[in-house]
């Protein structure tokens, strides 16, 4: 029987059958999963009302049905705001699902994981003096080299979406390859581990995922 639970918020709808298998591989069966997400129970009307426009600041993220779908990120956050508040009465621990910022999350939940707290600083000490690759959501991808180039002598980015084709992966990891990355980050926490290794397989360099080296992390908690 599972001797502790994890809280899981995510920025789409829950549960998030894509990314617990990677938690489950890591975690053991020690620990169980409470899911709850940001976009739940939604009608369609309230749900054309969070997309993001061209001229929106919009965040990508996964529905039920697997469609990733662009939403306002400051509409976003009041409907993380109680998700959160959920999760924290019944959870030893809660983790947000994502490997973005949100600072004004942090004051109002101070005790929820967000993983970029710890990841920056990995990707900083293992990439500092070399080429350093992000691969994400291309809505992501304009800003990622000003938020990585403190961590990295280069920085450059490959566009591709955890939940679009394979190919579109494979393709991005060679285009990783051809930019002369040292190291690959995959900055989106609906790549799985099985996409971390296709990138690896083809790149040949060091790749490391948000979603495994947040499971690893969270290990260490229980």
């Amino acid at each position: 029987m599972p001797q502790y639970t994890l809280g899981i918020l995510t920025l789409g709808q829950a549960p998030r059958e894509d990314v617990i298998p990677t938690f489950r591989n890591i975690l053991g069966s020690n620990v169980s999963f409470l899911q709850r997400g940001a976009l739940d129970n939604l009608s369609s009307q309230e749900m054309d009302l969070i997309k993001a426009s061209p001229e929106d600041i919009g965040i990508e993220t996964r529905l039920l049905s697997g469609e990733s779908v662009l939403v306002i990120k400051d509409l976003l956050l009041a409907k993380l705001m109680v998700k959160a508040g959920e999760l924290e009465a019944k959870c030893e621990w809660v983790l947000l699902l994502c490997s973005g910022q949100f600072p004004a999350l942090k004051l109002s939940h101070p005790n929820i994981i967000q993983p970029i707290d710890f990841i920056k600083p990995i990707i900083k000490a293992i990439a500092k003096e070399k080429s350093l690759c992000i691969i994400g959501p291309k809505s992501d991808m304009a800003l990622a080299p000003a938020q990585w180039r403190d961590c990295a002598k280069n920085v450059f980015t490959a566009a591709c979406s955890p939940y679009s084709h394979e190919k579109n992966l494979e393709s991005a990891a060679s285009n990783s390859l051809e930019g002369g990355a040292d190291v690959i980050f995959m900055d989106d926490m609906g790549f799985n581990e099985e996409q971390r290794q296709v990138v690896r397989k083809i790149s040949g360099v060091t790749t490391i995922n948000a979603t495994s080296l947040t499971a690893r992390v969270i290990a260490e908690l229980f």
